[in-house]
Parts: structure tokens; C-alpha cells; sequence
């Protein structure tokens, strides 16, 4: 087949080199592509023949290496070389090389042992096509109009040599980068190496469009080369890997090769009219060199979706990093963050357990933890299965953005980002929650076939609810925000209630075996036991994660959090890591850990006193409350140092956000105190308050069983 494949291949190009009229160049090429998609059908699968398995991604990156020369030694002789000669050219190449190629396999029929046959689904195998499909594109988009670019925008004096240099750099950067991440590839992630190519690709494709500088694109060529070098070293492996079945693997390489092949013939055509659409040329290259970037850009993060052979892998491990970044600036920008306490960079399996006060805690947490981590190694967390459902951002997200998000998920990137599902809610749920229990089981029906009618009219929009709707349509944008009213799995109709709460408890068993598994292999694993942020407060019961999960653990450390609402400017986050004894109950541990703030004493002072006060009272009040605070309370630094401060200025801020009037100098609560950033709070002061209250109680009660104990407090 290659050898016959190839035949056709010259035969074709042949007649392109004489061809005298359209309908005989029309001829000439579809023969020189068929021949060639022939041969490189039969080529690539001779691979899997005579390459170890473990030996994939080294021969991928000489195969890059080889096909870079190919491409770029090409556009360089087409660019320099008479039409003729080019063609004669390129049928002698195509001719040594098939007749070596057929030389050096010889008759291996059948395959051999290296190659180990496996089943699965086709899903990664669809998204290396595809992501193949999109970089073939916009790589094509560039190359193949280089030399017109050149010459029509650039009008440099021989368009031709400026080609064959832009080829020339870029082959040297693509030669750089391919066989040594080739080899690295066999003992790294694959879809991780093929994302971060991408990303130069694009970022060169853009530079030509947007800083048309000839001594700078120079540069560009190096760093397109650079990540085109890095794609191809390990596309064929990864392709390879996906397969789903390699006893078929010459059929399925052949499909996977029309990623590579249409692109040729579309990205042209698509580049053509770009090109004409715009009245100047220099705004159509531009627009085409800026599609090319997009287009290798979305190709690269296609192939995200690609499960990687490795745990904590070199993609994933990137993706936390840059995550962690954009995260620190986010949380710098808009809150302030204080952090007492460290864990040590060298340790085994260690549980970090944390109370919950607010949505803050599960990006702040897990990225000091992240950062405190040796590199390469992941920081878990257990998060409500809620995320992983659709239309999780919905709620998080104000406004139309919001509702634009109200069917999206974000299961996949908050998985790979180390949060690890686990059911929450085992008694009631939100109805969007529900819906999607039974969609995922049984499909679209309509929702009157699967809730009650007092489910049903219990929405604000009850009467749209049951007029004929089904699931699918709770993740529209009208529905979504009502969706989220709570009910409990009795308002399912059977046999729907029974298959949901049979499901949950299975399902909580299999999310409880892997935490668990997360320890065992001596990862550091964030857990809140109290799943959702309290409303109240008051920290809510440790569910039964905690006693399966610390007897794995070597060391275990408490997250103490507590957040100052009442002090002016953006919110503040404390955050205070303790050591724990591991067989001890680390609930009071916990509460007496947390720093006291200045809204928490103000909160307790107002309340108890039920009557308008002044300030010199609120003053006298506040002091003596944290002179009360048995020894170990840790207090925030503005409240130790300058209390008095503190409180002035916490008073102004209550009055400004409403949480206070002022009548002749006497300060009294008003009735509305919930504030928008503790979107689940009723009441914030009571809140506070309540923090407060369990946090002495803690410290009181840890003095007195060390005293009792005969140890110094």
C-alpha cells in the first residue's frame, strides 16, 4: 500500500508539472492527494509494528522532526525553485522515501507483540481529532500564505527568500523543541505537553497579524517553531494512545490522518475569502493570521479533555499553577487576606480540616496549601457534588453573565483542579439538584411525569413550571435562579424518589473511597466538615468523613478562619494554621483557633445590650469582652494593638452598610442586617456574634481541661 500509494502520489504530481489547462491541474492534484493519503495511511500504521509501546512519544518526536523538514523544506523549494522543478522535487522525495521505508519494515503482517489491544470509548480519540483538525487549520492558515503576505502587505523585495528564512527559523526552533519533549513524553502527560504547544503557535500567528515588523517576525517564526516542533512530537503517540481499539489500528489512524489532510484543502478556501472579504489586504491578512491563532488556540484546549496516563501530571500540575496565579490576583485585588501558620513543604499524607464561613475559603485554602507543596505535587479538596453539576456558576455569577452560565458545567476543570466530589445535601436538595439526578438517569421527561404538584407550585414560576416543561428546561436562564429553591427527595414521584436515594448512598461510599485513596498515596487532602458555609455562625456537626479519613493521615493541621465584615474597605479573610492531635475530637481544637475580630466583639456588645447605647459604652463594653477572653485567644492584629480604633471605625462602617442608626449619639440595630457578600447569612451581626460566643466557649472549656489536667494554660 505504500509503495503503491506513492506511485499514484508521483503519477500525480507529474501531470501537475505539465498540466496545460485548470481541468488537467484539477486532475493532477486530486491523484497526488489520493496516493499520498494512501501511503500515509499505510506509513503510520507500520508504527505500532516496530516501536515499543513505552517507546511511543521518542518515536513521535523523530517523526516530528521528519515532518518538519518535510513542511518546511517544501514551502522553502516551492518558494525558491520553478514550478517544474518543485514538482520533480517533491515526486523524488516521496519516491526515496517510500522505497527505504518498504525496505526497512519488510513483511510484517499481522502486527507483533508490541502492540497490546484495548477497548474504550471513543471519546478521547474524537478530541485528538479534532484538536489535531483545529492546529492542522490555523497552521495551514499561515503557511500557506506567508509568501503572499510578504509580497501583497510586506512588498519586500524577493518574497520568496523571506519564505524560505521564516521556514528556515521556524524549522530550527520546531527541531529544538521536538525530539527532546518527544522522549519526555513517554514518561510525562501527553494532552499537557500538546496544550502548552499551542500556546506559542498561537501567540506567533497573532504576532504576524498585529506587529508586521519583518526583523520581529523573524522571532515570531522561532517561537511558532518552537511550539509547532512541540505539537508534533508527540501528536502521532497521543493518537496512538486514544485509539480504542489498536487491533484496528491501521483504520482508525487513517481516520485520524483526515485531520490532517482536510484541513489542506479547507484552510485555503477559507483563507482566499478572508482575504478578498476585505477591501485592503493588509486588514485581510490581518484577520487571517488572528483566525489562525484562535483557531490552534481552541485546538489546544480541546485536547484538555484527553485523560492523562498520569497522576499529578505535568498538564494538570500547570493548569493548578496558573490557576493559583490568576487566583492571587483575584483575592489580592478584591478582599484582604492575613495567614498565621504554615505547614511543613516536606510531608506525607496530611488532613486539613477547616470551618466554613464563606465561599473565599475554597480559593484561598487550597492555593496557600498549593503553594507550601514541593513542585509537581497536587493539593485535594472535598467540594460539594453542587459543582459538578450544571449551572453551579449560575448561582456564583451575578447578572446576565449569570444567567449566560446557567446551563454550564464545570465538572472537568474543578476535577483536574484537585476537588474531589462529595454529597452534601443527603436529605434535601435544590430542585435544579433533583432535576438533573433523574435527567442523567432517564433523560428529558417532563417535569410533572417526576415531581409532585406541590413541588411544582411551590416555584415562583409554578404556573410556567407546569406547563408542560421538562428538565432540560430548569437550566434555562428564566428558571435557574427559582430552581434553587430546597426540597426534599420526598417531592420526586416513584420509582424516581427510591432510584435518587439509593443512588446517593451508593454514591457517598464511592466519593468516601476516594478521599480516602488521596491520603493512602500521601497527598495533602482541604476538608470543611461542614460542606456548605454556616448561616448561622455556629460551626455545624462533623459529618462521618473526618473519623474514616484521619487514621490515614500522618499529620493533621486546622485551617481557622474568621472574616471581619464590619471593618470599612474590602472584606477581610484571617486564616490561622494549627497543629492537631489526630486521635482527638478537633472540633473545639478548631473553635478556639479561630482569630477574634473587631465585628465579632461589636456584634456581641450590640446584642446583648437590646437597647440604643453610645459609643464610650460600646467602648467600655468591647474592651472588657476581650478582657474576658480566656488566655489563648488569638486576636486579629488591629484589635490587639489599637482597639479603640478598631471599634470607632467598625461603628462607621455598620452605620454607612445600615446595620445601625444613629439618634442623639446612641447607636441601635436596625432589623434588615444581611449583607449581599454572605449571600446564605439572614443575619450578619447574629452571625458574628455567634462566632464569637462559640469561640470563648472553646477557649473557656480548653483552659479548664488543662488545668484540670495539671497543665500550665
Amino acid at each position: 500500500m505504500l509503495l503503491w500509494g506513492t506511485g499514484v502520489n508521483i503519477v500525480g504530481l507529474l501531470v501537475i508539472s505539465g498540466a496545460s489547462s485548470l481541468y488537467t491541474l484539477a486532475g493532477g492534484f486530486l491523484l497526488a492527494v489520493f496516493g499520498q493519503n494512501v501511503a500515509g495511511a499505510a506509513y503510520q500504521a507500520m508504527m505500532p509494528d516496530m516501536v515499543p509501546q513505552d517507546q511511543w512519544g521518542t518515536a513521535s518526536g523523530y517523526m516530528g522532526v521528519a515532518s518538519l523538514l518535510g513542511t518546511i523544506g517544501g514551502l522553502a523549494v516551492a518558494g525558491i525553485a520553478p514550478g517544474r522543478t518543485a514538482y520533480f522535487a517533491m515526486a523524488m522525495t516521496a519516491a526515496i522515501g517510500a522505497v527505504y521505508s518498504a525496505s526497512a519494515f519488510g513483511d510484517r503482517r499481522g502486527g507483533s507483540s508490541s502492540v497490546r489491544a484495548k477497548i474504550r470509548n471513543r471519546r478521547d480519540f474524537l478530541l485528538v481529532f479534532f484538536a489535531r483538525f483545529a492546529v492542522m487549520f490555523g497552521q495551514t492558515l499561515l503557511m500557506t500564505f506567508v509568501l503572499y503576505f510578504f509580497q501583497d502587505v510586506m512588498h519586500v523585495s524577493s518574497p520568496a527568500t523571506s519564505t524560505a528564512l521564516i521556514g528556515g527559523l521556524a524549522l530550527v526552533g520546531a527541531v529544538a523543541s521536538s525530539i527532546l519533549l518527544g522522549a519526555l513524553s513517554d514518561r510525562s502527560d501527553r494532552p499537557g505537553i500538546v496544550f502548552f504547544a499551542g500556546i506559542p503557535m498561537a501567540i506567533a500567528a497573532g504576532a504576524f497579524a498585529l506587529v508586521p515588523d519583518q526583523n520581529l517576525i523573524l522571532l515570531f517564526a522561532i517561537l511558532y517553531g518552537l511550539g509547532y516542533g512541540a505539537y508534533l512530537s508527540v501528536d502521532w503517540a497521543l493518537a496512538l494512545e486514544s485509539i480504542p481499539d489498536l487491533r484496528n489500528v491501521a483504520r482508525d489512524l487513517g481516520i485520524w490522518g483526515i485531520a490532517s489532510n482536510l484541513p489542506l484543502v479547507l484552510a485555503p478556501a477559507v483563507g482566499g475569502w478572508l482575504i478578498l472579504h476585505y477591501q485592503h489586504p493588509a486588514a485581510g491578512y490581518r484577520a487571517l493570521f488572528l483566525t489562525s491563532g484562535l483557531v490552534t488556540l481552541f485546538g489546544s484546549f480541546i485536547v484538555l479533555g484527553v485523560r492523562s496516563r498520569h497522576r499529578n501530571s505535568f498538564r494538570d500540575t500547570a493548569l493548578r499553577l496558573l490557576v493559583v496565579q490568576i487566583l492571587r490576583v483575584y483575592v489580592g485585588t478584591c478582599y484582604r487576606v492575613r495567614v498565621w501558620g504554615r505547614l511543613p513543604r516536606k510531608r506525607g499524607a496530611t488532613l486539613v480540616v477547616a470551618n466554613h464561613g464563606h465561599d473565599l475559603d475554597g480559593m484561598v485554602v487550597p492555593q496557600v496549601l498549593f503553594r507550601s507543596s514541593p513542585v509537581g505535587r497536587a493539593v485535594y479538596s472535598a467540594g460539594s457534588e453542587r459543582i459538578f453539576e450544571p449551572g453551579f456558576l449560575a448561582t456564583r455569577t451575578p447578572g446576565p453573565f449569570g444567567r449566560m452560565l446557567a446551563s454550564t458545567s464545570v465538572a472537568r476543570i474543578v476535577w483536574l483542579l484537585g476537588v474531589r466530589p462529595i454529597e452534601n445535601m443527603p436529605r434535601t436538595r435544590p430542585f435544579v439538584s433533583l432535576a438533573y439526578e433523574v435527567y442523567r438517569r432517564h433523560g428529558n421527561l417532563s417535569l410533572s411525569d417526576v415531581f409532585t404538584t406541590d413541588a411544582l407550585w411551590a416555584l415562583p414560576h409554578a404556573k410556567a413550571a407546569a406547563a408542560g416543561l421538562h428538565l432540560r428546561d430548569v437550566w434555562r436562564a428564566r428558571l435557574m435562579g427559582s430552581a434553587q429553591i430546597m426540597l426534599a427527595f420526598s417531592t420526586l414521584k416513584e420509582p424516581y424518589r427510591s432510584e435518587v436515594r439509593k443512588g446517593v448512598r451508593g454514591r457517598i461510599e464511592q466519593q468516601l473511597e476516594t478521599l480516602e485513596e488521596v491520603l493512602r498515596q500521601g497527598e495533602t487532602l482541604y476538608l470543611t466538615p461542614e460542606g456548605r458555609y454556616t448561616d448561622s455562625g455556629r460551626l455545624s456537626p462533623f459529618r462521618a468523613s473526618y473519623n474514616l479519613l484521619w487514621p490515614l493521615a500522618e499529620r493533621v493541621y486546622l485551617a481557622a478562619t474568621s472574616y471581619d465584615p464590619f471593618t470599612s474597605g474590602r472584606m477581610r479573610m484571617l486564616l490561622r494554621f494549627v497543629a492537631a492531635v489526630p486521635s482527638q475530637d478537633p472540633r473545639p481544637a478548631l473553635l478556639a483557633a479561630r482569630p477574634v475580630t473587631v465585628s465579632q466583639v461589636l456584634a456581641r456588645v450590640l446584642l446583648d445590650a437590646g437597647r440604643p447605647v453610645d459609643e464610650e459604652e460600646i467602648q467600655a463594653k468591647a474592651l472588657a469582652a476581650i478582657e474576658s477572653l480566656p488566655k489563648g485567644a488569638f486576636l486579629c492584629p488591629d484589635l490587639a494593638s489599637r482597639p479603640r480604633v478598631s471599634i470607632r471605625r467598625a461603628l462607621r462602617q455598620m452605620v454607612q452598610r445600615d446595620y445601625l442608626l444613629v439618634h442623639g449619639g446612641h447607636f441601635e440595630l436596625t432589623v434588615h442586617r444581611a449583607d449581599p457578600r454572605f449571600a446564605n447569612v439572614p443575619d450578619m451581626v447574629a452571625h458574628q456574634a455567634a462566632h464569637f460566643e462559640e469561640t470563648r466557649c472553646a477557649l473557656a472549656t480548653a483552659v479548664q481541661l488543662e488545668t484540670a489536667a495539671g497543665k500550665p494554660t
